[in-house]
């Protein structure tokens, strides 16, 4: 079976609201960690989703405080959709301390299996294409799974930081690309 990341379109509403109610019932504190994109999504507003992913992509014409990014889904020959990742094209300075350059998610039913050490590697694939040669990868103190794809990964721990807004402290891995 092959899995490759590509950008969500309109074929994709219904297994993407599936995901989104699988993540809803999930019982993990932060459930929309690392693709907060969807978790407002639902069948009367999926076409603007993806109208604002397109707009996603160029920010910086509508908001120049934000960075450029892209959508990427993992998904399988049959378009099962095992989870989601951001790809943000620079880092602003709330990135650089809490985002970084990815944040991704693994749906509930498929964690556990890898797939997030392979969502990460092929978004890193896409920021080698970008010129992004040096990424930030972060995740929450407490999310030892997420912390494990990172290093696996190759991620160096720099620090961790705490963010004043939530309360939350957040590790912060840097990954060199070659």
């Amino acid at each position: 079976m092959q899995l490759y990341l590509r950008e969500i379109n309109k074929n994709d509403q219904g297994e993407l609201l599936q995901m989104v109610n699988e993540i809803k019932n999930d019982t993990i504190e932060d459930k929309f960690e690392g693709f907060r994109d969807i978790q407002y999504l639902n069948e009367e507003n999926f076409n603007d989703f993806l109208i604002e992913r397109e707009h996603n992509k160029n920010m910086k014409l509508y908001r120049p405080d934000l960075v450029n990014q892209t959508t990427f889904i993992l998904v399988d020959d049959s378009n099962h959709i095992y989870g989601g990742t951001n790809l943000r094209h620079e880092l602003n300075d709330n990135l650089l301390n809490f985002g970084g350059h990815i944040g991704y998610l693994i749906r509930p039913s498929e964690r556990r299996k890898g797939y997030g050490t392979l969502i990460l590697s092929l978004v890193l694939k896409e920021c080698q294409k970008r010129g992004i040669t040096k990424v930030l990868v972060t995740c929450r103190e407490g999310n030892i799974g997420s912390a494990k794809v990172i290093e696996k990964n190759q991620g160096i721990y720099e620090n961790s930081k705490k963010k004043v807004e939530d309360n939350k402290i957040y590790r912060r891995y840097w990954i060199e690309l070659h």
